[in-house]
């Protein structure tokens, strides 16, 4: 082992830290999660003549992109300051709040913030007026994107009047922004997945730990169940718990490599006879009554498959 090793192995160890850290921020969710108007700098055209803080926003070139659902550290309470300025709007009520947020690669000033139900206020809309952060954190490896930012009142009682580039959403199953579209598109699987769980649990036996029909257990449906728990249950826990899984069968009858491929409804399949603990091969055309388990089976099966995606 040489020293290069060494760093090696020291920034693998820090960038697990960093993840893992990452993690309880986002479980714990300690503080609201806001949405996020990142200036993206490359496609914005900045009017060096407008002057007027409302212009700037609704007259000039800038463009943002879109991060819902931001997580942030900590957010400290909003002040809200009297001032007086006589020869401008008079007296007012001017705001102001710090945010530390650890998601967002390049925090801008004049970027703008607002807040979800149930904290959201009308007119309660922000901008960052300073970033903070240490300069040895962005400098290590790997780096960390920890910013202090100090926010105020934005000149804008709508965010409609925002050009919006693109939108991201914070998926926090993989702990990065995603695309929008991708998001929505993830989270109807999901709720198809949901649908397809609700119907193979009428099959489940409390009893026995397990699925079956009448006296028999088919084990393509058991098996499917068990992979299922095992690939999925830690990443999308709310969605999975429903599910029960089949510890009475994975305790008696599991099979080990157990080769998971859609079964032809025209074809045959395989059960375990209860009374004499054999595997029985049948046909569904005979037996009829096993086609609505198979086939729920196999359609969670496929939609598993798209889970799998690198998009996901």
């Amino acid at each position: 082992m040489n020293i290069f090793t060494e760093a090696g192995i020291l920034t693998d160890i820090y960038s697990e830290y960093l993840k893992l850290i990452n993690y309880y921020y986002n479980t714990k969710r300690q503080t609201p999660l806001v949405k996020y108007y990142n200036l993206n700098m490359d496609i914005s055209i900045v009017n060096e003549n407008l002057n007027s803080s409302y212009d700037i926003y609704s007259n000039s070139g800038l463009y943002f992109d879109l991060l819902d659902f931001t997580p942030a550290y900590y957010l400290t309470p909003v002040l809200n300051i009297s001032s007086s300025i006589p020869d401008l709007a008079g007296q007012m009520m001017d705001a102001s709040t710090t945010i530390v947020v650890y998601t967002i690669k390049y925090p801008r000033i004049s970027d703008i913030i607002s807040f979800y139900s149930p904290i959201q206020k009308d007119k309660e809309i922000f901008r960052v007026v300073n970033v903070k952060t240490a300069t040895s954190a962005l400098s290590s490896t790997p780096s960390v994107h920890f910013y202090e930012l100090d926010l105020e009142y934005a000149p804008m009682l709508t965010l409609e009047s925002l050009k919006v580039n693109s939108r991201y959403i914070y998926d926090f199953s993989i702990e990065k922004y995603v695309p929008y579209q991708d998001f929505v598109q993830k989270t109807q699987v999901l709720e198809n997945l949901k649908t397809k769980f609700q119907e193979i649990m009428t099959y489940y036996s409390p009893k026995l730990d397990m699925f079956i029909i009448e006296n028999t257990v088919p084990i393509f449906p058991n098996q499917l169940v068990l992979e299922v728990k095992k690939i999925f249950d830690k990443k999308f826990r709310r969605i999975f718990n429903d599910l029960k899984s089949p510890f009475g069968y994975y305790f008696k009858y599991f099979i080990e490599n157990y080769n998971l491929t859609e079964v032809n409804l025209n074809e045959t399949f395989e059960i375990i006879n209860l009374d004499s603990g054999e595997i029985e091969t049948r046909f569904f055309t005979f037996f009829p009554e096993y086609i609505s388990i198979y086939n729920v089976s196999n359609q969670i099966l496929s939609i598993i498959s798209e889970l799998s995606r690198e998009i996901y």
